[in-house]
């Protein structure tokens, strides 16, 4: 199967990787001809994306690498596979490639990629998938085009530690991509110090639908003593900073604001979040609306009047690589207020944001009273977002960016 396009990504599909879906659907509209390889398969319910899933039949074009748990079948499938020349070609030369010690699940590998191993590119999403493909390569097993795209937790690392186990990790699959694609220029200094030669690096930011992100009413006015509605989306984790948020919101309740604060979003600190909201009494105030799919998303976007991006560094350290809500928010002709974290200030302009210090609630609160008082500045604000969005991070963009000289 001479794919022009196999995607490769450990696990698909995923409700928090709502970009690598995105890319998928874009290229198969653009008629390239795709392959996804995975190696955990979820349920499209674990997306939030399943009736675009659905409509570009994208699950159709998608297998999940397995192997023989029984050790006797384990055994069966390995000799019968032998019985390939080209497999069994290969596999001698990898005996000699392989630094660590070869196994069955090597014979099952070589089976598992033969049908693409002559497709165009290989595009593999988050460069910890990628480990397979430098002995691949290596032995010539594979002809393609390899591209490898950085999203931020493949590259963070928190100590100097880390960043040589990580260097010594990345060192040889640098000498056998043909390139490497980060998000911004914040991702670009990360990994450029674990040895990417510069050569191979490409920005290019994740970009979103802008036809699907597009608001019904537009621009945005604030009309007087409506209700405020804020919105924050990410994962209830550290990284996400929605307890600043919710605190942010304190202040302007408490200055007298009608204020409805949604959170979209699932994960570990629920539980400390809603009592962080009982305890402020905001109940009547934040909404923690659990998972969204991406129709109920673009609805609250539809309704929001200011979008909270809270993103702060957790405790290691990591930040935001880049930030696609933000994006998707600015293209629904939403103001962006929040904190300046990691690469989040290159999806927003001065024209369409304010972005404060991290964890600074008083400033933040201060500055969403200021968006909530210049009505007529707000809709300067709306008008420039939408423009900002179609203009730097449509979908389209990113593809032929990604694909045009690779192809």
């Amino acid at each position: 199967m001479d794919k022009d396009i196999v995607f490769i990504v450990s696990d698909f599909p995923l409700v928090s990787q709502t970009f690598v879906v995105s890319n998928v659907v874009e290229a198969i509209k653009k008629g390239y001809d795709i392959q996804v390889l995975t190696s955990r398969l979820y349920d499209v319910t674990e997306s939030s994306q399943s009736e675009i899933i659905s409509k570009y039949a994208v699950m159709d074009k998608t297998s999940c690498f397995t192997e023989p748990v029984k050790k006797s079948e384990r055994y069966k499938m390995a000799f019968t596979s032998l019985f390939d020349f080209t497999i069994l070609y290969y596999f001698i030369k990898y005996i000699f490639v392989k630094e660590k010690k070869i196994s069955l699940s090597d014979i099952f590998l070589l089976k598992y990629y033969k049908p693409y191993r002559k497709a165009k590119v290989f595009h593999i999403h988050f460069a910890d998938a990628a480990s397979f493909i430098v002995n691949l390569k290596k032995i010539g097993f594979l002809s393609s085009k390899v591209m490898v795209t950085f999203h931020g937790y493949d590259a963070y690392f928190k100590d100097d530690v880390e960043k040589v186990k990580l260097r010594k990790k990345y060192e040889m699959l640098f000498k056998v991509v043909d390139k490497v694609t980060i998000n911004t220029p914040y991702l670009k200094e990360i990994v450029t110090t674990l040895g990417c030669p510069s050569h191979l690096l490409q920005t290019i930011p994740v970009g979103i639908d802008t036809n699907y992100y597009q608001p019904i009413t537009y621009p945005k006015e604030i009309v007087k003593n409506a209700k405020i509605s804020l919105l924050s989306i990410g994962r209830l984790i550290e990284l996400k900073g929605h307890s600043y948020g919710i605190l942010a919101v304190k202040e302007l309740v408490n200055k007298g604001y009608n204020i409805e604060y949604t959170i979209i979003g699932e994960g570990v600190l629920h539980k400390e979040l809603k009592q962080l909201i009982k305890e402020h009494k905001l109940e009547g105030y934040v909404v923690l609306y659990g998972k969204g799919t991406q129709e109920e998303v673009k609805a609250s976007l539809e309704k929001t009047t200011i979008f909270l991006m809270t993103s702060i560094a957790n405790s290691n350290g990591r930040q935001e690589a880049q930030g696609v809500v933000t994006i998707e928010a600015q293209a629904m002709g939403i103001p962006v207020v929040g904190f300046d974290s990691g690469g989040v200030s290159y999806t927003v302009t001065e024209k369409t944001s304010i972005l404060v210090p991290q964890k600074e609630v008083i400033q933040l609160a201060k500055e969403i009273e200021g968006v909530i008082i210049h009505k007529s500045n707000y809709k300067l604000m709306s008008l420039e977002a939408r423009k900002w969005a179609v203009h730097q991070f449509d979908i389209s963009r990113m593809v032929n960016a990604y694909y045009d000289d690779i192809l």
